[in-house]
Formats: C-alpha cells, sequence, structure tokens
C-alpha cells in the first residue's frame, strides 16, 4: 500500500513544484538536478510510469523501492541525529561526488557495479533519491562466494575510494555484507549517505606519540580502527576487513576460508604497490617527505605480503582474528546480539599479540631487517588501538553480566587457516 502512495504522489509531480538537489541545493523550481542528465518534470513521470515493486531495502534512513532498471529511495523520519533533509543532501552530494570522481577518470565504470545516482528531489517534504540498480546480492560464504573476479572488482573500488580526488579521499565506514553486492565478475557498493571525506594524510598515525590526541568519541574511536595498515589516513581495505572479510571467514568452512584469505592476501599485496606508487606521484608533486616515507612504508609493505612468509602469514590472520573479537564486543555492548563474550581470553590474546610483536620488532632491529621493524610496529599499534577499543566499550557501555561470565572459549580464525 505504502508503495501504491508513493507511486500516485510521484505521478502528480507533473502538476506541481519541485526543488532539485546538487550543491548549494538552490534550483529552480520545476527542475531538478540529475546526475547523469538535465532532467524535466516529463523525465521524472516517464520514470515513474514503471509502477514501484516490492520493498528491497530498508535501513535506518530510508526504504528502497525497485523501480525497474532504477531504485527510488523514500527517506523517513527516524530517531537519527541528523534531520531527514540533512541526511537526503548528504547522500546526493556523496552520490554527486563519486560521479565527478568518475567523470575525472574518464571512466563510467571507474567504481564497478557502485551505485549511480539519477538525481534526489523534495516532494512536498518528502525527500527522494533515484539511483542506479546495484546487480548481484550481498557476500555469503556459502549462497553467494567470493572468487577471484568480483573480489579484485572490490578492491579495486577500495583503492580507487581511497585515492579519491584532489586532496579528499573517502571512507566507506559501514562495508557491512549488505552493503556491497557481488555478482560471479564484478562488485558494487550501496549506501553511500555513510561516506565519509578525509584529507591525504599530512602526518603518520601512531596512537600516544606526540601531536596525536586520545580519542575523545565514538566518531574518533571509529576513524582510528580504520587506520591503514602503515599509518598514513584512513583505509577502505581496513574497513572492508573490519565489517566484511572477518565475519565472512569467521563463518565459512575450513576449504572457502582458505581459498578466500590466499585470494585475499595476493590482492593486498597489490593493492600496497599501488598505493606506493600514488604515494610517490603525490611526492614528485608537492616534494613533501610524508608522502616520500609513505610510499616506501606502503612498498615495504607490499613485499612483504607478496612472499608471505609464515610469520608474516600469523600476523595477518591476527589481525582479522582481533576484528572479529572487536566487532563482537561492540555488537553486544550495543546490543545487536544476544551473544556471549570470553573478555579474559581476548585480553590475553590482545596481550600477547602486543607483546609477540615487540619481540618481533626488537629481533628485527636486531637483524637490520627494517621491513619486517616497520611491519611490526605498525600492528603494535593497531593492536593497541583495539585494546583501548574494548576498554572504552567497557567503560561506555552497560553490558549484562550473564553477556561476560561464560567462559565458553572463542573459536579462533589460526585454527581454520592452518596450513
Amino acid at each position: 500500500m505504502r508503495g501504491f502512495i508513493i507511486n500516485m504522489e510521484i505521478k502528480r509531480i507533473n502538476n506541481t513544484n519541485f526543488t532539485g538537489c546538487r550543491p548549494p541545493y538552490k534550483i529552480p523550481q520545476g527542475m531538478v538536478y540529475p546526475i547523469e542528465k538535465i532532467a524535466t518534470e516529463k523525465d521524472i513521470l516517464q520514470l515513474s510510469q514503471n509502477s514501484l515493486k516490492n520493498v528491497i531495502g530498508e535501513g535506518r534512513s530510508g526504504i528502497v523501492y525497485d523501480l525497474c532498471s532504477s531504485v527510488i529511495k523514500l527517506f523517513k523520519d527516524t530517531a537519527f541525529p541528523a534531520p531527514t533533509e540533512r541526511r537526503w543532501q548528504a547522500e546526493t552530494k556523496n552520490l554527486d561526488f563519486l560521479r565527478d570522481l568518475c567523470i575525472k577518470n574518464n571512466n563510467p565504470d571507474y567504481l564497478h557495479n557502485s551505485q549511480k545516482g539519477l538525481f534526489g528531489i523534495n516532494f512536498h517534504n518528502k525527500f527522494f533519491i533515484f539511483s542506479s540498480k546495484v546487480p548481484g546480492s550481498f557476500p555469503h560464504p556459502q549462497k553467494n562466494q567470493f572468487n577471484e573476479k568480483n573480489l579484485t572488482a572490490l578492491i579495486e573500488i577500495l583503492e580507487r575510494l581511497d585515492k579519491g580526488m584532489d586532496e579528499t579521499r573517502i571512507l566507506h565506514p559501514d562495508l557491512r555484507a549488505q552493503n556491497v553486492h557481488i555478482t560471479d565478475d564484478n562488485a558494487g557498493i550501496i549506501d553511500v549517505g555513510v561516506l565519509l571525506k578525509t584529507p591525504i594524510p599530512k602526518g603518520k598515525t601512531v596512537l600516544g606519540q606526540a601531536g596525536i590526541e586520545q580519542p575523545k568519541s565514538d566518531r574518533e574511536f571509529v576513524l582510528l580502527n580504520f587506520t591503514s595498515d602503515t599509518g598514513y589516513g584512513t583505509s577502505n581495505l581496513k574497513s572492508f576487513e573490519y565489517d566484511l572479510l572477518s565475519p565472512y571467514l569467521d563463518f565459512a568452512d575450513k576449504q572457502e576460508a582458505g581459498k578466500v584469505f590466499d585470494l585475499y592476501m595476493n590482492l593486498k599485496s597489490k593493492f600496497h604497490e599501488k598505493t606506493a606508487y600514488f604515494y610517490a606521484d603525490l611526492q614528485e608533486k608537492t616534494n613533501e617527505k610524508i608522502f616520500e616515507n609513505a610510499a616506501v612504508e606502503e612498498f615495504m609493505h607490499h613485499e612483504l605480503l607478496e612472499h608471505l612468509p609464515a610469520d608474516i602469514r600469523e600476523t595477518e590472520i591476527d589481525k582479522l582474528q582481533i576484528n572479529i573479537f572487536l566487532r563482537k564486543m561492540t555488537q553486544i555492548a550495543q546490543n545487536l546480539v544476544n551473544n556471549s563474550i570470553n573478555l579474559k581470553q581476548i585480553s590475553i590474546y590482545i596481550n600477547k599479540v602486543i607483546d609477540r610483536s615487540i619481540m618481533k620488532i626488537q629481533n628485527a632491529y636486531l637483524d637490520k631487517d627494517m621491513q619486517r621493524a616497520y611491519y611490526y610496529m605498525n600492528f603494535k599499534n593497531q593492536a593497541e588501538i583495539a585494546s583501548r577499543l574494548f576498554r572504552y566499550n567497557l567503560s561506555n557501555y552497560v553490558i549484562s553480566p550473564e553477556k561476560t561470565s561464560k567462559f565458553l572459549p572463542e573459536k579462533l580464525l589460526k585454527d581454520k587457516l592452518k596450513k
């Protein structure tokens, strides 16, 4: 019924003035701002002749309806801090930015199958966005598996978002499976309203170092959690590892987990190689030392992952395991799941990997192995960030004792990925 009402309201648009959405959001009445072409009321009428079908997605921000070859999102009133109009503007603005990113790179498929905006309209204080339909469905270790083609496409999207445009990089901080669609040979991301624009790094993030303040809010912690493996700014690769890859491997069987992990390690190595060349180009353009240092560390990271010796493989598994623990802890703390958690085991695990990384750093310096020295210094920093995130959750959320008093051992990813 709701879909029918919305459809009828859109059809009446021919006799109604409406406002389009493009920065600075001041468009003459009778015209919307489309992201792909100049649209008139007639264009919208033609688009809306196709009846709205079933709901194909509903989240906290809005409801998404099938519109044949496209989709329409109706923003709804929620308990969100930001009002509906501001969320609508933010999402349309992000779609516009992604469109410009594709244009700048002379490639309409620069972000593969990712969501493309058509236009956004405000109709009688109802806020809509028309956008492309992203083919495929979300990744699942049994029903819709990663393979070389679709995972390669997804990692390429993340790399291109990391590069961003001009001095702005783009972080998707919510790369849960539901926000990624894969087909047999391609991939795309959706829910671009949550995209964050972050600056190209001018320094290296190391928790506790001079000039780096301790995080004071959820948002600051979120950004710290997405610090790149080399410490230079945020990275979509970390968002992917945290919200999608780690739970995917956790729920996969041994064969699927081993296949995807090995494939990802190869792609991750290439990701760091491309990022190294990106920073080298920035250094050449700006002559800033920070980009030279970043390029060197990215390339060292690439070489270690390319050869993937046993200790580096073990550490990459540790990174994913910490993600699994942290994600579970966060979901329990926010009452998103009704599971128990073995805090004692997790605390021991994280402390052990931190202690081991310190030992690895010392051994690397003795062996004059700077690749491993930098690698383990960065890993130690990430593990310490995770440790603080655990403590932050414990101090800022009320977790019922029955969820933390059970001492069932947590499953470990290393047992599944054992060679």
